[in-house]
């Protein structure tokens, strides 16, 4: 690689003391070490803290709580690389995500952001894991989800921040802003993320917010109705 690249990886948290060291672990052991490494706790009352403050490699703030885009944004606030990659406290990385996603980026210089493929486990014991889960744990799929994604700086803020009045479809909402500005982006078949199914997924509690993706869509629609 001509140079190490500066990747900034930033972590959300919130009453993560179950999965966090996995998380952080997967991002320290990267074969393309980051450049740094933002971890937001969005007020965790359990011991996240604690687990997270003995990796001295990490950059740790504490904010009220106040949900996941505005703690993104906090932390978006704090980078100082030239890329960002994000990653959910509860899931994990391939080792090799950063370099395989990077070398994209080193054989096209327009390109603004590079998405890999994800796996699906399940967080409970093997006698409880259903013959569906077990299969469904074997499917490499497409990862369109900001845990995935390898971006440049400038191409993420020419897109703007996360919009802190979604509470479910975050990234989902981002995405379509980066696609109906044209930002150039691949997908490579490599799997870079392993997706952790737990009851207490943010989408598994927040089911109640589902009309957030209608709020999404209809923003889309507009944008592109008032380009054409």
């Amino acid at each position: 690689m001509n140079g190490a690249p500066k990747i900034s990886v930033i972590i959300p948290v919130y009453n993560g003391e179950k999965f966090i060291s996995e998380a952080i672990q997967s991002v320290v052991n990267q074969t393309l070490k980051p450049f740094e490494i933002i971890i937001v706790d969005d007020g965790s009352t359990d011991s996240s803290s604690k687990i997270i403050n003995a990796f001295p490699e990490v950059s740790y703030y504490f904010k009220p709580n106040t949900g996941l885009a505005s703690t993104l944004n906090f932390g978006l606030q704090k980078v100082k690389g030239d890329y960002i990659a994000f990653l959910d406290a509860d899931d994990y990385w391939s080792i090799d995500k950063l370099e395989k996603q990077f070398i994209l980026f080193e054989t096209d210089s327009d390109l603004d952001l590079v998405f890999g493929c994800h796996q699906r486990f399940y967080s409970k014991p093997s006698n409880e894991i259903t013959a569906e889960e077990r299969l469904d744990m074997t499917r490499v799929l497409p990862g369109y989800f900001k845990a995935a994604l390898l971006v440049k700086k400038k191409a993420f803020f020419k897109v703007g921040l996360f919009d802190e009045t979604i509470v479910m479809g975050d990234f989902l909402d981002w995405y379509s802003r980066a696609v109906d500005m044209n930002l150039r982006m691949k997908m490579i078949s490599d799997v870079v993320l392993f997706r952790r199914i737990h009851e207490d997924n943010m989408s598994t509690r927040n089911k109640s917010q589902i009309l957030d993706y209608v709020k999404i869509m209809k923003a889309s629609m507009d944008r592109r109705r008032s380009n054409k």
